[in-house]
């Protein structure tokens, strides 16, 4: 019989993160061919990632645009999925991506109404339209800044963020016994990370 091929997707990406690469190895036990395109380390976050046997990375800083569209039209993948709107290169992908398969946006931008955001989405959401068929957000929070873009209700998802599940669940199965009561923070020392709340609330659960 005729052999079928893995399905093959496409991630145009800024920064990668640890929990991301969990949702990878998810994806990579369907049975598809994963290939993503990344920025380098964020230097706030400069964690060492491990490469995937079953995924395809390659790094923006050494992809020029027009080598992007080669990329793209080398892989032809079924969906492409990217992150944010800032680079011009995955944009031009994009474009193609809508045209000729699905193109779906990622983003975690609140909206809060600022003048910088009222102008951003006017210049933004004529060119979102033209490369973005569906919009892939964290929840709720995003949502508002999706209508704002363009996107109907029907063409936005939720859940995009999660967490490496196995990681910290074996961590604490082994650990548990020894392991106190305590508030535990996992991220980078910023205050939009919300340090500030848990302390809050840790100075509560004291009091």
């Amino acid at each position: 019989g005729q052999v079928m091929s893995k399905p093959k997707v496409l991630f145009l990406y800024t920064e990668l993160a640890e929990y991301f690469l969990a949702c990878l190895e998810a994806l990579e036990k369907q049975k598809i061919e994963i290939h993503v395109v990344r920025w380098p380390v964020n230097k706030e976050a400069p964690f060492e990632f491990r490469n995937l046997d079953a995924v395809s990375f390659y790094n923006r800083d050494e992809t020029n645009d027009a080598e992007l569209i080669e990329l793209y039209n080398r892989i032809k993948p079924a969906i492409t999925l990217t992150s944010g709107w800032v680079d011009k290169g995955y944009m031009a992908v994009c474009e193609l991506a809508k045209k000729e398969a699905k193109s779906v946006l990622l983003f975690d931008n609140h909206w809060r109404g600022t003048l910088r955001q009222r102008i951003g989405v006017l210049m933004s959401s004529r060119l979102v339209e033209k490369r973005f068929n569906k919009c892939w957000i964290p929840g709720n929070a995003q949502r508002e800044f999706a209508y704002r873009l363009g996107f109907d209700n029907k063409d936005i998802s939720t859940g995009f963020y999660c967490a490496d599940i196995n990681r910290f669940s074996s961590i604490y199965n082994t650990e548990r016994t020894a392991i106190p009561k305590v508030l535990f923070f996992v991220g980078r020392y910023l205050d939009f990370k919300g340090i500030f709340d848990l302390w809050t609330a840790f100075s509560e659960l004291h009091a």
